[in-house]
């Protein structure tokens, strides 16, 4: 019975993500609650208030939780690209289990690499290694049509990484190895197929706006910087439009005093 048993959850899991927990997980903090108030000879009614007052203040909580999530900045530790993007991305608890990792990635290595297509734009696997250990990460396109649903990772990933380690779907966080692999493709950011919804910050559109138009300056002024021309260019584009978003209010505020 036991090997049958271990035989059906292998094949049942198998490239599947199980951290819906946290859905029991609420049920069973619902359900102390519920038993916390609980009075015996509660007539139906009261025991429906009750049940709706804790029902209430887990949603105000989670709200309440959220909202700290959003505005808070953590510190950064390492001088890594990645490190702040993560920062940017997740929720402080999961930031710093990604920090770990982060820090981590720097004494592994890509050993090896194999491309299905002969120009590199294929399927890849890579080989990671650190004092003889060797871990095997998969970088794949998504033939799904765009990503799994908000369980999982988010619809935009077109692509998707797997790690021999199997971190990422234990955790939902990326381990190490993938961490090695973006480095070595010097990816701007961690991908959207790495950053699980329920693991990031909520809310927050103006803070993630400032993410993407930070990744996106960072490589235009990298390369703007090489030449003087273009260097030119970007920086009087840029205080033109300083020029004409500060006109613009101004005129905003003048027509609202009339």
């Amino acid at each position: 019975m036991y090997v049958k048993r271990e035989l059906w959850a292998a094949a049942f899991v198998r490239d599947k993500f199980f951290l819906g927990m946290a859905r029991d997980q609420r049920t069973e903090c619902l359900a102390t609650g519920l038993h916390t108030g609980l009075a015996e000879g509660m007539s139906l009614l009261a025991l429906l208030r009750h049940a709706d007052s804790w029902t209430k203040y887990m949603i105000v909580d989670g709200y309440k939780l959220d909202s700290l999530a959003d505005k808070s900045r953590e510190k950064l530790t390492t001088d890594h690209y990645l490190e702040e993007d993560a920062a940017r991305s997740f929720t402080p608890a999961n930031f710093a289990i990604l920090r770990h990792e982060i820090e981590g990635m720097g004494d592994f290595e890509i050993v090896d690499t194999l491309s299905s297509s002969s120009n590199g734009s294929g399927d890849k696997v890579y080989t990671v290694g650190y004092r003889g250990q060797h871990f095997t990460v998969l970088r794949c396109h998504d033939r799904g049509g765009g990503g799994v649903d908000d369980d999982n990772m988010q619809k935009e990933a077109t692509v998707a990484f797997k790690c021999s380690c199997r971190k990422m779907e234990r955790e939902g966080l990326p381990c190490r190895h993938i961490l090695c692999v973006l480095r070595h493709e010097r990816e701007p950011s961690i991908p959207k197929c790495c950053k699980l919804r329920r693991l990031l910050r909520r809310g927050d559109i103006r803070y993630e706006r400032l993410g993407e138009m930070e990744n996106l300056g960072r490589q235009v002024f990298d390369l703007a910087s090489q030449d003087a021309e273009e260097f030119e260019e970007i920086k009087d584009f840029l205080e033109d439009w300083l020029q004409q978003r500060g006109a613009r209010r101004c005129m905003a505020s003048t027509l609202l005093t009339y």
